[in-house]
């Protein structure tokens, strides 16, 4: 069977198993990659379509990730964190998804029809039956918010959602802190009277947490309707703070990195505010 390099193969954009051609034939054979850096990997082919089992072993021996492909469709998949503790398990048929933080902690789940993720604690932080309705919850057990959905995925409008409103005055800071939730405060903050979205903008600028300072700048100056000018002293005590918020990486792979440092995102906003 062929053995050729992973790089001289041609595949779809967005399926590494499918449409595989190598010197634009579909191949049958073994493609690999290996360097110091990485480690070792290779996936096996059928007629220009993944077939069977790949792995990614690191330069260190653990094994990282392994797939089993059947006609270029994904079976089942395996994911490991640097230090050997399984990170995610995907099963096809019928559908399983976990996912596991660093510690061991089952943090995330989706089955047919419904999602599930846990506080590291083993809390329910969320969860979200598809066509019918998302809840997320503090991790005392308190809901915060709900939406309505008839689709297999939520949309952030606000006549969809409810608030409760008891939860969110008294632990608001806690919320806006939790990066899943971020997105549905920002629905719950643009709705606020004026008094409480300064409040509130002004306290996260003076968090301990970078990215949550970092996005309260960015508030009272371009993510609401209104410019908070009364941040304007708290976004001057930061603008020697050449801290960068580090990239932030969701259970799923997706990820939120940050362009500016503290300083350089709080001279932006001045800019605005004091014109």
């Amino acid at each position: 069977m062929e053995k050729v390099l992973l790089d001289e193969l041609e595949s779809d954009e967005d399926n590494m198993l499918a449409n595989v051609t190598y010197k634009g034939e579909p191949f049958t054979g073994t493609a690999y990659e290996e360097s110091a850096a990485r480690g070792y990997e290779e996936y096996r082919f059928v007629n220009g379509f993944g077939h069977g089992r790949g792995f990614w072993v690191a330069p260190n021996g653990q094994l990282r990730y392994e797939i089993f492909a059947e006609k270029g469709k994904t079976i089942e998949e395996t994911q490991w964190h640097a230090s050997g503790a399984k990170q995610r398990y995907f099963r096809a048929a019928p559908i399983l998804e976990h996912y596991w933080n660093e510690e061991g902690a089952l943090v995330f789940e989706r089955i047919d029809g419904k999602e599930t993720q846990w506080y590291p604690g083993g809390a329910l932080k969320s969860e979200f039956v598809k066509k019918k309705e998302k809840t997320y919850f503090r991790e005392n057990g308190d809901w915060a918010v709900k939406i309505k959905t008839a689709e297999d995925f939520v949309v952030l409008e606000k006549d969809k959602m409810v608030f409760n409103k008891p939860c969110l005055d008294g632990h608001y800071m806690e919320l806006l802190q939790d990066h899943d939730f971020y997105k549905y405060a920002l629905i719950w903050l643009g709705d606020l009277e004026p008094g409480k979205q300064e409040e509130v903008v002004c306290k996260m600028i003076q968090s301990d947490v970078l990215w949550h300072k970092y996005e309260g700048i960015n508030l009272a100056f371009i993510k609401l309707k209104r410019k908070i000018y009364s941040a304007v002293p708290y976004i001057k005590l930061e603008i020697n703070n050449h801290e960068k918020p580090p990239r932030i990486d969701d259970l799923t792979g997706g990820s939120q990195g940050f362009a500016h440092t503290i300083a350089e995102r709080a001279a932006l906003a001045l800019a605005e505010l004091e014109a």
